[in-house]
Parts: structure tokens; C-alpha cells; sequence
């Protein structure tokens, strides 16, 4: 779920740049896998990082959204339609064939998943694809520079 809210997204502006001069340098959002790497800067808005794959087990669609913030990264919605191994099993609605987690869930500066290329899985920016069927670890992190 994107954030659309005026007020919210003007808050989040406007405490990033608190942040960011508090600290003394900038943010960067940087996502690896298969020894690739790539790096955004976080200005004045968070940034959206996307996640779809087939589950291993299921075999079903997943759908996940994250936000890059100056602090580290947080969950923002998980989609997925089936309740097998590694699935969540609360969810707050259903849309369509999928059951929806809006769980705000902080994550830290780094958070790590690992796919097979069986996964199908596709990694966005800002709906600009950044990884595709990548095996193994994608390493999604914050860092200050």
C-alpha cells in the first residue's frame, strides 16, 4: 500500500531532513544479489521497494512492499494466498484471492531474504525492476555515508 497522504508524506519529508542534518550526511538505499549491486539515494520521500515471488511450497504468488526510510527499512503490506509453511497466518483483509497484512514492522539498516531462481522473484524501486530471478541472498540496506 503506497502512502498517499499529503500531511503524511510532508512529516516523513520533513523528518528525513531533521535526520539528515542531525547526523551530518546523507542515506542511501542499497540492494544486492548475485554479487550486483544498486544504490539510491534517499531524498525527501521514502522510497518503495517491491517484492513478488512464487512461494516454494504454495507455489502461489507473494507480494510484498517494503519503504526505505533514513533509519532502515519497514514492512508495509504481505499478500500471498495460501497458508503453508513460512506463510503467515493473521491477516487484516482480503482483496481478491489474496489475504493482506498492512503491519507496519520495522526491519532495521539491513534485512536479507533468500530465493531460488525457481522463485520467480522480482525486486522493484519505484516500480523500476532491479532484480530479476536472482538465486540466493538479496540484501536490501541503509546506509548513512
Amino acid at each position: 500500500m503506497a502512502i498517499r497522504s499529503p500531511k503524511v508524506l510532508a512529516l516523513l519529508a520533513l523528518g528525513q531532513l531533521v535526520l539528515q542534518l542531525a547526523l551530518g550526511g546523507r542515506s542511501s538505499l542499497v540492494l544486492e544479489a548475485e554479487g550486483r549491486a544498486f544504490e539510491r539515494p534517499l531524498l525527501l520521500r521514502p522510497l518503495r521497494i517491491e517484492i513478488s515471488y512464487i512461494h516454494s511450497v504454495s507455489l502461489t504468488p507473494v507480494e510484498e512492499s517494503y519503504f526505505a526510510l533514513p533509519w532502515g527499512v519497514a514492512l508495509g503490506e504481505s499478500r500471498w494466498q495460501d497458508f503453508l509453511a513460512g506463510q503467515p497466518l493473521d491477516y487484516d483483509s482480503t482483496e481478491g484471492n489474496f489475504f493482506v497484512s498492512r503491519r507496519r514492522i520495522f526491519l532495521g539498516r539491513e534485512w536479507s531474504y533468500g530465493f531460488a531462481a525457481e522463485n520467480e522473484t522480482r525486486v522493484s524501486v519505484e516500480d523500476e525492476l532491479i532484480f530479476y530471478r536472482p538465486a540466493g541472498l538479496v540484501k536490501i540496506r541503509v546506509l548513512q555515508r
